[in-house]
């Protein structure tokens, strides 16, 4: 189910030289530390509390991203426990010229709540 929705859009991002990988698109490292900064967010603004990935799970790859593309990132809540939230993401490339846009990939990423200390803390205190 997409998630695809303007008040849903987390990070956007170009891709840009530095993230390619040896084919010249984008390295998927890349992409899952997007996710990962997409998801965080939300976690956080969810959990108001700071927060670490403990699972990154289902993360699929349907399209490639090329150089130039600019990427959008949309992340929801799709759970939440007791000290953990778990998020989905879609990343959506965009072609610059051709103004395509293709659904690049998509994961589920879990993230634990954290006091000062860095040990878990209740979402919902």
């Amino acid at each position: 189910m997409s998630i695809v929705d303007p008040k849903n859009i987390v990070l956007k991002a170009f891709v840009m030289p530095p993230d390619l990988n040896f084919h010249g698109t984008l390295f998927g490292g890349a992409m899952l530390a997007y996710l990962d900064q997409a998801g965080a967010m939300v976690a956080q603004k969810r959990s108001k509390s700071r927060v670490f990935l403990v699972a990154m799970n289902k993360a699929n790859f349907m399209a490639p991203s090329m150089l130039n593309d600019s990427i959008t990132i949309y992340g929801k809540v799709a759970h939440v426990g007791n000290t953990s939230m778990t998020i989905q993401l879609e990343a959506w490339r965009e072609d610059p010229i051709t103004q395509e846009k293709q659904l690049s990939a998509e994961a589920e990423a879990t993230y634990v709540s954290i006091d000062s200390n860095l040990k878990p803390w209740p979402v919902d205190r």
